[in-house]
């Protein structure tokens, strides 16, 4: 059939596989909605890809995607490598062996059909693969429904992992009311209106000869199916309960001697012919079969799937999906535990979160033992796929079942990761709840494991609210216990609390045991444990004012998590780098790199959040932004949760500093005097400066406390000199500046609203103008004009990209795809823009940029 509209797609295609051919790998993404003709369109370019070795997987609509389904169906299809390592759990084999299978022969065209209904290990490998994709001779091609992928979907990180220039962005539209016209003639115009230019709901309606008039697409399949004979009617049933392509053996095996029925069913248009299988024509008509099923005949039919994949030793996801669908409880039981387990083995922690649900929601009575380990292993799940709330939810019904199954060592662990989830979500008292209880369970025990890794638990938990010297003894309690039992995981564990206790009163010590932790952990391949010491390092480092160290840390610890696909812990680190970017006068930089990152899976869990919006919270602060007292709020809210100085401390003092700004001392006292009492009686040295020299600032502290961080305490001792150059050394320019406004030095200020102007720091340099004012300074420069600046329309830069997308006609949806953000995002910054640029809406962006200087083409800001 032809291709309509859709040479510029395909020549796109064919470029990029000439591109392959040469030694230059690519990705190419194909996207749109569902029946826009993605498949047909790849279809194509495999028939025109001469010589190139063809693999082809898809991801199936199953309750719970197959982990790894695509390249269970490329093992299938002969990728011999591949199909060596699935179902081992070996996350490295894996990798190694789909790169092994693209390098195999040049060139490689790989497709990935259907990815918005990927598992979460399927879309690690394709972020492995995409990041390397330069590396071999391979087309890796990847379709997608556009409009299934939600804020924060974890494919959109996959999709944006390959380096810019090996990757390709293909938004298909729907056909004009002319390429209707020449499929349809007369009525063209009606059927474009029904069909939104939709090419399968067109040829649908066309080929069910209702010559553009039907009510829909449901109609147009039914009315093919009405002519079919009983047994090709009963066939066409089954066929539609089965996502994505039924055998030809299993339906044999289910409808008899099937193929005159199938070859019945390909006549009308229905179904077509795979390789040993069948499937309808697009998963739009399978669902307009099966939507038709009575409940019984549904709950029928995929009993008797069931039975025969089970004769078949089928996938486990896909026997999970129709033992649900058949209401079978033990079979929901049996098959879901084996693909949840499954799943959790090949990292597909989201997937195998939802099997444990099911399991528990719809299977067989389990005894009350066995119930409370599947609430246990679901927990674990749903944690690591950035579920706290339910994982939370889950343990504690893991915690509530085994205290009456006494069973303490079993309990004592469901209460220390039920700590920990608690801990995410921020209820400290409940944390600290269970983790008491952890160990009293198991005090009077003899000494074994889960006493060690409960008194691990509670030295984190003391390390977090910075009550070090207790935390140290747990953690030194828990490492010696640890040792005799040769328990590594507890030992890096414990070693992370006490080496970043260490850190705050011997800094080297400090550091010292966290690499070796780091260096533990890695040998032993506890990735978890290892990242989380990376981000401890790197955030001691930040806090004690050694910002270029810990900026390179955090970019290990980032490289590290993105490496191993830890995006909770990755989302984290790139905050910690939004942070010390700030803190460096990178303000652009810092807000670019947190786009669209708090709508996304790794902030769902409190402590993330809070240094994201003290980012952008005192980044609007300073530049007179009044978004910034709402994201302070939240931020002093969620902090207030944690009751952790380390969390408290920053926002408090960004709260005192929009209340020095408009000279309300008053305010100042009230954000800081608890959490002031509070660095006095266990905070670091730069904790206590940070807040004193706030309330110095405000009038209401005369002298530095004893024991406050060296620049801090300069300024406070009147030498506001020796504490400017103090943060000149730190690379910290805005506190450098503010350093010099506390002096009455004319030359110093005037030097200092350089700096501030050059921030953008409209609201802090106000304030240093009128201390210029105060001092008789007469001739206040009076900061740049508009026009002089880089961008001229104070757009940030990745405003000023995406302005200059929608300047080139492109909407929200092909810009959120192109750059892999949300919709929602891409909205806010179309908004945004518009706004800053004084037009009506966006259709006048073009022009003002073009009077700004800025026009579209005029370069990519960086993100």
């Amino acid at each position: 059939m032809e291709l309509l509209e859709r040479d510029d797609a395909l020549a796109q295609l064919l470029g990029a596989l000439a591109e392959a051919r040469a030694g230059r790998g690519m990705l190419a993404v194909v996207g749109g909605e569902a029946g826009i003709g993605k498949t047909s369109l790849v279809r194509r370019l495999t028939q025109e890809a001469g010589d190139a070795r063809v693999l082809w997987g898809g991801c199936d609509d199953l309750a719970v995607p197959r982990p790894l389904g695509p390249f269970h169906d490329m093992a299938a299809g002969g990728a011999v490598r591949v199909g060596a390592h699935l179902g081992d759990g070996d996350r490295s084999g894996i990798f190694a062996a789909v790169m092994a299978e693209l390098g195999e022969r040049a060139p490689t065209v790989c497709v990935i059909e259907d990815a918005h209904w990927a598992d979460i290990a399927t879309i690690d490998v394709l972020t492995f693969v995409a990041r390397r994709i330069a590396d071999v001779s391979a087309l890796l091609v990847v379709t997608v429904r556009e409009d299934e992928l939600a804020a924060g979907h974890p494919l959109r990180r996959a999709l944006g992992a390959a380096p810019g220039a090996h990757s390709r962005r293909l938004s298909l539209s729907p056909l004009s009311a002319d390429a209707v016209r020449r499929l349809a003639g007369r009525d063209a115009a009606r059927l474009h209106g029904l069909t939104g230019g939709n090419p399968f709901l067109v040829t649908e309606m066309l080929s069910a000869g209702h010559g553009g008039t039907p009510g829909g697409v449901r109609d147009a399949v039914l009315s093919r199916a009405a002519r079919l004979g009983a047994g090709a009617r009963h066939a066409l049933e089954v066929v539609s309960v089965v996502p994505a392509r039924a055998e030809r053996d299993l339906l044999d095996a289910v409808a008899g001697d099937a193929a005159a029925a199938l070859a019945e069913c390909e006549a009308v248009g229905l179904l077509v012919s795979e390789p040993g299988a069948v499937r309808f024509r697009h998963e739009l008509a399978r669902l307009a079969v099966e939507e038709t099923l009575p409940g019984s005949r549904r709950i029928e039919l995929n009993r008797l799937v069931l039975r025969a994949l089970e004769a078949r030793d089928a996938d486990a996801a896909r026997l999970a999906h129709h033992a649900e669908r058949a209401e079978d409880p033990a079979a929901v039981t049996r098959h879901g535990l084996r693909a949840a387990r499954a799943a959790a083995r090949a990292a597909s922690h989201r997937e195998a979160s939802a099997l444990y649900r099911r399991v528990l929601a719809h299977g067989a009575p389990l005894p009350d033992a066995e119930r409370a380990d599947v609430l246990d292993e679901g927990s674990e799940q749903a944690y690591h796929a950035n579920e706290p709330d339910r994982a939370t939810e889950t343990r504690e019904r893991a915690v509530e079942l085994r205290r009456t199954l006494g069973e303490p060592r079993a309990l004592c662990m469901s209460l220390v990761g039920l700590s920990r989830t608690r801990w995410w979500i921020g209820d400290r008292v409940g944390s600290e709840a269970a983790a008491d209880e952890a160990v009293a369970v198991v005090r009077d025990l003899p000494p074994t494991r889960e006493l060690a890794r409960a008194e691990s638990n509670l030295s984190q938990l003391l390390m977090l609210t910075q009550r070090d010297a207790e935390a140290i003894a747990w953690g030194e309690r828990a490492l010696e216990l640890a040792r005799s039992l040769d328990d590594t995981e507890v030992i890096v564990h414990a070693m992370t609390n006490v080496g970043t206790s260490l850190m705050r009163t011997d800094y080297d010590a400090g550091r010292g045991m966290l690499e070796r932790a780091i260096v533990l952990g890695r040998d032993a391949g506890m990735v978890d444990h290892v990242c989380r010491a990376m981000i401890n390092v790197a955030w001691d480092a930040i806090e004690f004012g050694r910002h270029a160290e810990g900026r390179a840390l955090a970019e290990r610890g980032l490289a590290y998590s993105r490496e191993h696909e830890m995006w909770g812990y990755a989302d984290y680190l790139v905050t910690m780098l939004a942070r010390v970017e700030m803190t460096m006068g990178a303000w652009d930089a810092a807000r670019a790199r947190l786009d669209g990152l708090l709508e996304g899976s790794g902030f769902q869990f409190v402590v993330g959040r809070i240094p994201a919006l003290e980012v952008l919270g005192l980044v609007g602060l300073r530049r007179g932004d009044a978004s910034a007292a709402r994201h302070l709020e939240e931020a002093w809210e969620l902090a207030r949760e944690t009751r952790e100085l380390q969390r408290l401390r920053p926002i408090a003092c960004a709260r005192a500093e929009a209340g020095w700004l408009v000279g309300d001392a008053a305010a100042v006292d009230a954000v800081t005097a608890e959490t002031y009492a509070l660095a006095l009686e266990r905070g670091h040295a730069w904790d206590l400066g940070e807040l004193a020299v706030w309330r110095h600032r405000a009038g209401l502290l005369d002298a530095p406390p004893a024991g406050c961080a060296e620049p801090y305490a300069l300024e406070m001792a009147g030498d506001w000199r020796a504490a400017a150059e103090w943060w000149g050394r730190l690379e910290a320019p805005y506190a450098r500046a503010v350093a010099q406004m506390s002096g009455d030095d004319p030359a110093a200020l005037t030097e200092a609203l350089e700096v501030l102007d050059g921030l953008g720091a409209t609201a802090t340099a106000a304030r240093a103008r009128a201390r210029l004012r105060d001092l008789g300074v007469t001739r206040v420069p009076r900061g740049p004009r508009p026009g002089t600046r880089a961008n001229p329309a104070g757009l940030s830069p990745r405003q000023l990209e995406i302005a200059r997308l929608a300047a080139q006609g492109l909407t929200n949806a092909q810009i959120a795809t192109r750059l892999v953000l949300s919709d929602r995002t891409v909205e806010h910054h179309v908004a945004a823009a518009v706004g800053k640029l004084g037009v009506a809406d966006r259709t006048g962006i073009a022009a003002a940029l073009r009077a700004h200087g800025a026009e579209a083409g005029g370069g990519t800001a960086p993100s």
